[in-house]
């Protein structure tokens, strides 16, 4: 297994592909993935995979599957259309009951951050 839990599984499509984004924490990285994204390190954030069809086998596009890690301090995302038909992304704000330091952010609901797509269907957070 990749991980030892995903929390809120959500899917998302965007020109043909369908993305399956979770939740997970950092210490839930199976030992045998966390030496498949080395040099990259574990990350407690909002994580995807994708499939070509809705009942295919979904799979991370690169080692870096992360749309937000542990330095953003986001968790459990949602991919949205904005009032534009952008797709922006929106989740919680962590603190210290998951071992981030206390801000302004902290359990409350982000901004909208608008997902960027490269040629081959890459996400990433505008920043």
């Amino acid at each position: 297994h990749t991980f030892v839990d995903m929390e809120v599984p959500t899917l998302h499509r965007h020109q043909g592909k369908w993305y399956l984004l979770f939740a997970v924490k950092k210490d839930w990285y199976s030992p045998a993935h966390q030496q498949a994204i080395l040099p990259a390190k574990p990350q407690t954030g909002e994580l995807y995979l994708v499939a070509d069809r809705l009942d295919g086998q979904f799979e991370p596009m690169a080692t870096d599957n992360v749309i937000s890690g542990t330095a953003d301090g986001l968790y459990a995302g949602r991919i949205v259309k904005d009032t534009k038909e952008q797709d922006v992304f929106l989740a919680w704000g962590v603190g210290p009951d998951e071992g981030f330091a206390a801000t302004e952010a902290s359990y409350r609901l982000s901004l909208p951050r608008r997902v960027l797509y490269d040629e081959q269907g890459k996400m990433m957070l505008e920043k």
